[in-house]
């Protein structure tokens, strides 16, 4: 048993040609002084845009954790998560199957990944963040010292963006134009109700295993589009918990790069919207616990003419979102128990150095 269980969700394609921006630690002078180091140590000789992760939680100064590494297609990078076997305490396993994943790679299936890092996690506090990350080393430490205070850590989050579309600062972030045509954001905290919960960038936070159990984990009904989950988890989440939030003095850093294959959500579904047609918008939610109920005909008809009179088309597997199966994750995780090295309905455990 440790105390933490890092969750790392993997389930997109890299735009290979962004590799060679970051290699080496090139241009790590645009970095703040405090990741330096960490930062060019991490990027050395990468041939995957999930190595720097790695690399910056094996420097990790608290050593009690697990890395859960959910990846759809998990022997893409089994050998580069084998040379890291020795100084991680490390599991790779493959998503549990979801209907999504027969309809293409582009589309995203986020709540499903993380659901999967859940029933495979075995510390007292999950931390979760995307996979192109650098992790300060004092970072994993100091949200397991807060856990011990009850209260849930949220990191500030930084990120080096590549040829961004925007620039302007926002609600949520702050812009600052660096070199090379490199936008620095910074995460803006909003703890209003209604707000999302979680607002750092690529979703980094941190929940107890009994409260993520308690909420039955991240609503699987939003697959399929790429937004809108952390802030209907967060939302669902203050209603059963008195655990208060602090934002971490040490940082999480996310590296801009591309991903291929990306269904854009104003096609897919626009979660934000979708979650008022479900009854989970506006704030307090209806239902606390997710993925034990189905959205209706009536509720996904009614939303999908919203959707074709303000974007002007849909994807054609929109009514698939009806087909979500139900489960409670504390039943799958007792399968898991009992199936060692899992199965298509749980993930299969593909390595683990534990």
């Amino acid at each position: 048993m440790v105390k933490v269980s890092v969750i790392i969700k993997t389930n997109r394609t890299d735009a290979n040609t962004d590799i060679s921006f970051w290699k080496n630690g090139k241009h790590s002078e645009i970095v703040e002084d405090e990741i330096r180091e960490i930062w060019q140590e991490s990027f050395r000789n990468i041939s995957s845009f999930i190595e720097p992760t790695l690399r910056s939680l094996a420097l990790s100064k608290f050593q009690d954790f697990e890395l859960v590494l959910v990846h759809r297609h998990p022997q893409e990078i089994l050998d580069i998560v084998r040379k890291y076997g020795e100084n991680l305490k490390l599991k790779l396993v493959s998503e549990k199957h979801s209907i999504w994943h027969d309809l293409g790679s582009e589309y995203c299936t986020i709540s499903n990944a993380i659901n999967t890092g859940i029933i495979w996690a075995d510390g007292e506090l999950l931390i979760s963040a995307d996979d192109c990350s650098i992790w300060h080393s004092e970072l994993i430490g100091e949200m397991w010292k807060l856990w011990q205070n009850r209260y849930y850590g949220i990191p500030k989050a930084v990120k080096y963006v590549l040829n961004p579309q925007k620039t302007e600062t926002d609600r949520w972030h702050e812009r600052t134009q660096l070199k090379y045509g490199v936008i620095k954001e910074e995460t803006l905290y909003q703890y209003k109700p209604g707000d999302y919960w979680m607002p750092t960038y690529g979703y980094c936070f941190s929940v107890s295993l009994s409260d993520a159990l308690a909420i039955n984990g991240f609503d699987e009904s939003l697959d399929g589009a790429m937004h809108g989950e952390d802030g209907d988890f967060g939302e669902r989440l203050t209603r059963i918990t008195n655990v208060l939030r602090r934002i971490t003095k040490s940082k999480i850093y996310f590296f801009g790069h591309n991903y291929k294959n990306v269904r854009d959500y104003r096609l897919v579904r626009d979660n934000r919207k979708f979650k008022e047609f479900i009854g989970q918008r506006p704030y307090p939610p209806k239902r606390i616990r997710a993925n034990t109920w189905r959205p209706t005909k009536e509720q996904c008809e009614a939303y999908k003419q919203w959707h074709l009179k303000t974007y002007g088309e849909i994807d054609p597997n929109f009514d698939k979102c009806m087909e979500v199966r139900t489960f409670l994750l504390k039943n799958l995780r007792r399968r898991r128990i009992k199936e060692r090295y899992g199965s298509k309905l749980l993930g299969r455990l593909v390595y683990s150095s534990c």
